[in-house]
């Protein structure tokens, strides 16, 4: 299936979204099978045993991201699929599953599904952390690079949700600064906490060099400050914990 060549062109906005022309009766004919390939998709994605089938699903289907934004629900599935992907098998895989991943959160057409796509994927970063082995570090730290990636797209999004997760180590911290309990320090020392900082370093550090060059204030920005603050409390943290 290929819409373009049927009949229901789209265009590509300056800010990197799709307009696709779904007031029409070829996208009326056009919408269901749209539908219907991606359900196959993302069925595709969760049961193929072959590494090379699902690779040639994921570059196939990315073709068609365009039309898929016109079907929340589809989309929200889709994406799920892909961090399936993209937090497990071979690396070109996961590469292959972030691309897709990629242009769907550029093309998004409504900030509720930017939200979700940034959401979902820090999720499931922090998620993979929790297992972080000398093995597993190579791939956490593919996940942390390209994830990473999505936050240079949608400036006021990414604000946001940078400064509700990294609040959220703020409150964690003072927590743990205020109870001195052995189970608060746990839960600020462990490894996803960790790999949480390391992850806005990286965000910050991307997003604000970008704009550095550009000659234009970040949004992000102001954000170093009180992520510092609580890289340097958690360090502080560590003879304390020592002395319990």
């Amino acid at each position: 299936i290929n819409a373009e060549y049927m009949g229901v062109p789209y265009k590509k906005t300056a800010d990197g979204r799709f307009k696709v022309q779904t007031h029409t009766q070829k996208w009326h004919i056009l919408h269901r099978p749209v539908r219907s390939y991606f359900m196959s998709v993302i069925k595709l994605l969760q049961t193929l045993p072959e590494a090379d089938m699902v690779y040639v699903a994921l570059n196939e289907s990315a073709k068609m991201v365009p039309y898929l934004h016109q079907d929340r629900r589809v989309a929200r599935d889709y994406v799920r699929a892909l961090l399936a992907q993209w937090s497990s098998g071979e690396d070109r895989i996961r590469l292959a599953a972030f691309s897709c991943l990629y242009v769907t959160t550029a093309s998004a057409l409504d900030d509720d599904m930017v939200d979700f796509c940034l959401k979902s994927t820090y999720h499931t970063l922090i998620r993979n952390t929790r297992n972080t082995k000398p093995h597993t570090l190579e791939h956490i730290a593919l996940m942390k690079n390209t994830a990473c990636e999505l936050f240079t797209l949608h400036a006021d999004a990414s604000y946001q949700q940078a400064f509700g997760f990294i609040r959220q180590l703020a409150i964690s911290l003072r927590n743990c600064l205020k109870l001195k309990t052995q189970e608060q320090f746990q839960t600020v020392l462990q490894w996803p906490y960790l790999h949480c900082l390391d992850f806005w370093s990286l965000v910050l550090a991307k997003t604000c060099h970008v704009d550095r060059e550009q000659g234009v204030p970040s949004h992000m920005r102001p954000l170093i400050y009180p992520l510092v603050q609580v890289s340097l409390g958690v360090g502080r943290l560590v003879p304390m914990y020592s002395a319990l």
